[in-house]
């Protein structure tokens, strides 16, 4: 099982990075597994202002989705 950090992120106006609007820690066997979950997690969990999409990164700190 590998850890991964799951960002929930939404462009903002004016801003060239996106904003993190949430963070989350999972591990998963492989990076498809971590990609799906994430996904999921997208639609299902609640959150104060809506993300538009997420990044994953590894433990090391490296985006890799």
């Amino acid at each position: 099982m590998t850890m991964y950090q799951v960002e929930f992120i939404r462009q903002m106006p004016g801003h060239a990075e996106p904003a993190v609007i949430d963070t989350r820690t999972m591990t998963a066997v492989d990076l498809d597994e971590a990609i799906h979950r994430a996904g999921l997690s997208l639609f299902t969990n609640s959150f104060r202002v809506k993300p538009e999409t997420f990044r994953i990164r590894e433990t090391d700190g490296a985006i890799v989705f």
